[in-house]
């Protein structure tokens, strides 16, 4: 699969007006089959980025693509009428990474639910905030995790004894 940043993509980013933002990042599709996770910081990005490549390797998440810089003066305009993550209301930049597209609707406990829990749990990730919302499925069928904010992943402070606030405080 192709997750390089082109110009198309950059282009189409850009320009987009759909996107879903969470406590961390803002997710902006740019094609049928990636789209970019956007953040206010690189040291929030990297971190995200790691943990997400982790899952992936194990086929617990999504594929990870080229990272993503937007200055100053475009984050402004791209930004303008958008919502922003809960945690990132004075972004100056973006930092991202293209990811693969996965599909969030009709997610529910189940079997699978439990098992891609339990096996994200074997691989070093904080598993309480792996809910129905934080999961999806690919297109080649599997369920992953998408939700990989550096405060659940293997490469946390929380490994560390810190709390969830104080890991946050991090980045």
């Amino acid at each position: 699969m192709n997750l390089k940043f082109s110009k198309n993509r950059r282009r189409k980013l850009l320009t987009a007006k759909k996107h879903k933002s969470g406590s961390w990042c803002m997710f902006v599709p740019i094609d049928k089959s990636c789209g970019v996770k956007l953040y206010g910081s690189k040291r929030l990005r990297d971190a995200s980025m790691l943990g997400q490549q982790h899952a992936a390797k194990a086929g617990l998440g999504p594929q990870v693509g080229s990272k993503v810089f937007i200055r100053a003066k475009t984050t402004r305009l791209f930004l303008q009428g958008k919502e922003l993550p809960d945690n990132r209301k004075n972004i100056i930049q973006l930092y991202g990474y293209v990811t693969e597209i996965v599909d969030t609707k009709r997610i529910r406990y189940g079997n699978e639910y439990r098992d891609l829990v339990e096996s994200l749990g074997k691989i070093g990730f904080q598993t309480f905030d792996i809910i129905p919302f934080n999961v999806g499925r690919l297109k080649r069928g599997n369920l992953v995790c998408l939700d990989f904010d550096p405060v659940y992943t293997p490469n946390n402070r929380l490994k560390n004894g810190l709390s969830y606030a104080q890991a946050q405080k991090n980045y």
